[in-house]
């Protein structure tokens, strides 16, 4: 990290952290969980847990924002868990 930092005039380093700190999808994470097909610590059904811990993600996020949680994300979320 170092490195990166003091390459670029810090532009590398900035690069990579923003990688790092950038906020997850599942757009993001269906491609990685369907190449890990050798990994044997994934289980098949994984793949909607991710989809639910997605939409529990956005629940979370409207009450900490004190929003109203809509009944389509509360049926989305029911469907999916």
């Amino acid at each position: 990290m170092m490195e990166l930092a003091l390459a670029g005039k810090g532009r590398n380093l900035a690069d990579a952290l923003e990688y790092e700190f950038s906020r997850d999808s599942l757009a993001n994470r269906e491609p990685d969980f369907r190449h890990r097909l050798f990994d044997r610590t994934v289980h098949p059904t994984q793949m909607y847990s991710i989809k639910s811990d997605l939409f529990f993600e956005e629940i979370i996020d409207a009450l900490i924002r004190r929003k109203q949680v809509s009944q389509l994300l509360i049926q989305r979320t029911r469907a999916n868990y």
